[in-house]
């Protein structure tokens, strides 16, 4: 007994002397973002509010969240309708491909990024491929303090012109704080302009230490598969409504995980006409069309198969008015 217990404490106490400083000083990955989008029909704009909630099993501290905004095709990157209180510096951070200054990346969606905090900066960190060419843009929104473990943070909003879908996200970890709990032996080196720090030659690059998911944030929808809803005939009229998610007609979801319905109205469409039914109870009012616009729908369906029905009348190629009615089912393990 005496030397099963000996055992299990020396295994112990060798699987902890594998967990490094900075393994304990980057680990972030018990975040969770929580986004909600708003439409302003006088402007066209869509405003995207960011939420960061650092996990109680974080021990690393949160420095900032950046949101894919990559288009396949140029755009302008200046809007100067879009609101941006952010502060930014006027050259490049060493080391780093980021530009606080100016939106630089033309396959990128045009953002404005603003905060309810006054002492922040941000920004469009530009992505490359291994020649260097630009091909699209994270939108960053630091936080003006670094989120400690059992901390949140709202109101990172990103401002755009463009609908919503599903898109990439990263969060960053404070790395000054990681390099600072690294011991200085001989088998670390040094990492010379990221700061003068040193750590193991097992740490990698920083980006291995991003924690990374999914969220919704603005798309281009020349770039983006939409699902239709299937069942009309002919195809046109199944582009009364479409879908950024989900990408299917049925969805599978863990006990208590929440769904954002991403859905699109179509142009033709006729707002008043539409109708809502989640397992034959009508839940319209939990819709607001617009037609031309996209729209996202939280959902918390319960245990089983739940059926939502969805069904709005617009105007034809013909001109005559026509009825898309499609059945998304979600069911819950």
């Amino acid at each position: 007994m005496r030397i099963t217990l000996l055992f299990f404490i020396i295994l112990s106490s060798l699987v902890l002397s594998q967990i490094q400083p900075y393994e304990f000083y980057c680990y972030i990955k018990d975040t969770k973002i929580e986004v909600q989008v708003n439409y302003d029909s006088s402007k066209g704009i869509y405003s995207y509010i960011y939420s960061v909630y650092s996990g109680t099993k974080n021990t690393g501290w949160i420095d900032a969240i950046q949101i894919d905004i990559s288009t396949k095709t140029k755009h302008n990157p200046k809007d100067l309708d879009l609101f941006d209180n952010c502060r930014r510096l006027s050259s490049p951070i060493s080391g780093l491909n980021i530009d606080y200054y100016k939106r630089f990346s033309e396959f990128a969606i045009p953002v404005g990024l603003s905060t309810p905090y006054s002492e922040i900066t941000c920004g469009s960190s530009k992505i490359t491929d291994e020649y260097g060419n630009d091909i699209g843009a994270y939108a960053g929104l630091g936080i003006p303090f670094f989120l400690e473990a059992g901390d949140s943070v709202s109101g990172l909003t990103i401002q755009a012109k463009f609908p919503p879908g599903i898109r990439d996200f990263r969060i960053i970890p404070d790395f000054g704080r990681c390099y600072k709990h690294i011991p200085k032996t001989e088998e670390y080196w040094d990492i010379g302009v990221e700061g003068g720090f040193t750590r193991p030659k097992g740490f990698g690059k920083d980006e291995d230490w991003y924690f990374r998911g999914k969220t919704i944030g603005p798309i281009d929808p020349v770039d983006y598969q939409f699902y239709n809803g299937g069942g009309q005939k002919p195809d046109a009229l199944n582009l009364f409504l479409k879908y950024a998610n989900p990408q299917g007609r049925e969805t599978k979801l863990k006990n208590g995980e929440s769904f954002d319905l991403i859905i699109y109205y179509g142009d033709t469409t006729i707002p008043s006409t539409f109708k809502a039914e989640l397992n034959g109870q009508d839940i319209t009012s939990k819709f607001h069309p617009v037609k031309g616009v996209a729209e996202v729908v939280k959902f918390t369906f319960p245990l089983g198969r739940n059926t939502l029905v969805l069904s709005i009348d617009g105007k034809n190629q013909k001109g005559n008015t026509a009825t898309d009615t499609d059945r998304l089912v979600f069911v819950v393990e």
